[in-house]
């Protein structure tokens, strides 16, 4: 796994990700929200694409921050909306627990 994407701004997080995937001849990855790319912990290689890795941890914080949930309601959120869609796209999310 790799990261350079720490503090950047946003549309500097964009060009990085769509220079990457031009670098690698491959897909380019799903881009998140500009609220959610400090939860990105990095990226990796599958699937003849780009797939970000997220940390949980931020996810929840950022839903907590930005949506004025509970951590309860933002870890619900999270397993219901984040990750089951995740789990049933093509975007190859992988997130760090």
């Amino acid at each position: 796994m790799y990261s350079f994407f720490n503090e950047m701004e946003y549309d500097e997080f964009v060009e990085s990700l769509e220079a990457l995937a031009e670098d690698n001849d491959c897909l380019i990855p799903y881009i998140p929200e500009p609220e959610m790319v400090k939860a990105v912990l990095g990226h990796t290689e599958i699937n003849d694409g780009i797939s970000l890795v997220y940390s949980v941890e931020k996810i929840i914080e950022t839903l907590v921050e930005r949506d004025h949930m509970t951590e309860e309601e933002a870890r619900e959120h999270f397993h219901y909306n984040i990750e089951r869609g995740a789990k049933y796209s093509k975007l190859n999310l992988i997130f760090v627990y």
